[in-house]
């Protein structure tokens, strides 16, 4: 998918359409609790130690991810990708944004990500590997954590 632009949101109108498709994604369509969905890192907005990135084309948004500065790492996470969006390459692009963004920003060389277990081997596609202690359960769904050095 060409003429897609990914940045740092900054306005609250772009964080708003973030929290829209997390929603829709997240709890619409998967089931998750809207009360879980949205947490500390959304409000305030914005953060010194936290990001949220989207992706756009033509005005729309098709993706968005949120990055978390830890003591020595970043957390990516609720990462997300519109229905219509999904196999274009939109999360791998909003990840390696991601990565970037934490690299530059915060000089960190680790990110960790929480995963929905089903979706490990699209991260593990993207470079991450998986920690088998880091297996959970996240409202019924299985999760793991996977990690990598940038």
């Amino acid at each position: 998918m060409s003429d897609v632009i990914i940045y740092n949101v900054e306005n609250m109108e772009d964080m708003n359409e973030c929290l829209d498709l997390r929603l829709l994604v997240f709890c619409k369509e998967q089931g998750f609790s809207e009360e879980i969905e949205k947490d500390e890192y959304d409000k305030p907005f914005p953060r010194p130690d936290v990001v949220h990135c989207i992706a756009k084309k033509d005005g729309r948004i098709l993706g968005t991810c949120r990055l978390i500065k830890g003591d020595g790492y970043c957390k990516l996470g609720r990462i997300v990708t519109s229905k219509d969006a999904r196999g274009h390459g939109i999360g791998s692009k909003l990840c390696a944004y991601g990565e970037n963004v934490a690299k530059s920003l915060w000089d960190v060389t680790k990110m960790k990500i929480s995963s929905q277990h089903q979706v490990r081997g699209f991260y593990e596609k993207c470079g991450y590997k998986y920690d088998e202690k880091g297996y959970y359960d996240d409202e019924g769904w299985p999760h793991c954590m996977l990690e990598k050095y940038i």
